[in-house]
């Protein structure tokens, strides 16, 4: 490993995040990152190695073919100071194989260093384990006795009845707006050997995906996302998950789909976004009568029974429709009985999420009234029903 005096090197997360940027933005200066994270990673491995406390360096290096490496070569440069083959610079044509084979020692070390110190970095700020809920322990050991006398309880556990969103924290407005100058410009990526355009924050795909997701926007910023779309022909696919946008997003989302501009998106990823009943009413009025959305993914957004009941009215009106995804979001038997009450007037949808809802036997007696509506009208309904870790037990009516 990179021999070099052992000095305190103390750089915080946002100062890697702004190296990154720089490097990202002047490529020339590639191997003055390198060395810093070369020398960081060094110090961290010495701490690991002697049961010390190490910096979050790890986390921010960058594997060997990502993006940015292909663009910089920045995780080579840093490999190659970590890990140096003696007299590389000095080997001639007969030695080819054997250059091969010591990189690609290198390149392995590498990979294992960063695994170790980023494992390493998790294990010291991981708060000590939870103790086994009873469901979780019947669900580990496949206790089904058990099992069943813990659907008996009436007691709901918070995850299930409030839904929550993967913790996160609001991005800075300079670092979004890259992405949203682009998004505005309405351009398409003209190097067809590229699939992407990444950005410090945003990545834009040649297939009409516009991936936001865990990049946090928050309520402060999307309503400039939706604004920045409003020209845009090419993006189809809006993945915006764990963005916490709260009703602030609902409405801004809402007001986009029914702009005179007429939207395009084909699917709308909002996961853990903080929607509640009162936001998706809001959306759900919107895509009444929207021809162009295909899928709308909603898990773990705090919609509850009254929001099943907005998005029931939306599935009996639009015939467009084919992807729902409900996951974990506080339906409960009620908003399973408003759900597929409204799908009984649906053709369109194929998939249906419903996993993590509470559903008990009298929530299975609404999914199997709906099948059985549709068997008497001899007409198809959905072919797909996702419904795990749910209370839905073997008791016959």
């Amino acid at each position: 490993m990179l021999q070099q005096q052992k000095i305190e090197t103390q750089v915080d997360s946002s100062e890697w995040q702004t190296l990154i940027a720089n490097v990202n933005a002047h490529s020339q200066q590639s191997q003055s990152a390198a060395e810093q994270f070369a020398q960081q990673l060094h110090l961290d491995h010495d701490a690991y190695e002697n049961g010390q406390i190490i910096t979050d360096c790890a986390n921010w290096a960058p594997h060997l073919y990502t993006v940015i490496d292909k663009q910089t070569q920045l995780a080579h440069n840093i490999a190659m100071l970590l890990y140096p083959i003696e007299g590389e610079d000095d080997l001639v044509s007969s030695s080819v194989i054997e250059t091969v084979h010591q990189k690609t020692v290198r390149y392995i070390l590498y990979r294992r260093l960063l695994v170790s110190l980023r494992r390493a970095y998790r294990q010291q700020i991981t708060p000590p384990p939870k103790v086994f809920t009873p469901y979780q322990q019947a669900r580990l050991t496949g206790d089904r006795a058990m099992y069943y006398q813990l659907q008996q309880i009436d007691d709901m556990p918070d995850a299930i009845i409030n839904p929550v969103p993967m913790p996160v924290d609001v991005a800075p407005l300079q670092e979004l707006l890259p992405f949203f100058d682009f998004l505005r410009s309405n351009q398409p990526i003209i190097d067809r050997e590229n699939e992407s355009l990444s950005f410090m924050r945003g990545t834009f795909f040649n297939d009409g995906r516009m991936d936001l997701c865990k990049q946090v926007v928050g309520p402060p910023w999307i309503t400039d996302l939706m604004d920045s779309l409003v020209n845009n022909q090419h993006i189809k696919h809006f993945l915006l998950g764990n963005n916490i946008v709260d009703l602030a997003g609902a409405k801004a989302i809402a007001d986009f789909i029914s702009h005179p501009h007429q939207s395009q998106i084909e699917t709308w990823y909002l996961a853990g976004n903080r929607i509640d009943a009162q936001g998706i009413e809001l959306i759900s009025k919107a895509l009444q009568n929207e021809q162009h959305c295909k899928a709308l993914w909603l898990k773990r957004n705090p919609l509850k029974a009254k929001g099943a009941k907005h998005l029931g009215q939306l599935l009996a009106q639009n015939q467009c429709l084919e992807i729902l995804d409900l996951h974990n979001t506080g339906l409960l038997d009620d908003g399973i009985a408003y759900l597929f009450d409204g799908l009984k007037d649906n053709r369109s949808l194929d998939l249906l999420y419903i996993d993590a809802n509470g559903i008990s036997s009298r929530g299975a007696q609404s999914i199997a009234d709906y099948f059985s509506h549709l068997a008497k009208l001899n007409e198809p309904g959905i072919s797909s029903l996702f419904c795990g870790i749910n209370r839905l037990g073997t008791r016959k009516k």
